[in-house]
């Protein structure tokens, strides 16, 4: 699953960025880029936090000034746990929140009962 995700998330670096793998070092092997190197190699636009992204927001995409920003807090079990954290981002990037939720909740289930990692995406029903 890994690699067939990372093989994924290639094909989109490349379709979407327009970059040919050999014009940047590392990235077929998976190397971690500073945020200085992933603007060099086209990997990001530019270096901010979440200020900047809300400008860019609102100026690149025509979203209202006035529209309310929702911080989610971070499951603390998830820092201890980093394909559970990579199944609860997945999930909650590809709009499943209730799927999400579930695969953060808090783990006093056995692994049979909950679920284990990514394999919960597939056991669980999802509706949107």
């Amino acid at each position: 699953m890994v690699s067939d995700t990372f093989k994924w998330f290639i094909g989109l670096v490349v379709e979407r960025r327009k970059i040919k793998l050999g014009d940047v070092p590392g990235l077929v092997e998976g190397r971690v880029y500073t945020g200085r190197q992933a603007v060099k190699y086209g990997l990001a636009d530019e270096i901010g936090g979440e200020d900047e992204a809300l400008k860019w927001l609102q100026s690149a995409k025509k979203l209202d000034k006035d529209l309310p920003v929702i911080l989610r807090e971070k499951n603390k079990e998830l820092l201890f746990n980093p394909l559970g954290a990579m199944a609860h981002n997945l999930a909650a990037n590809l709009g499943l929140e209730q799927l999400a939720a579930l695969l953060s909740a808090p783990t006093g289930l056995s692994s049979k009962e909950h679920g284990m990692g990514l394999m919960s995406i597939w056991q669980l029903p999802v509706t949107r």
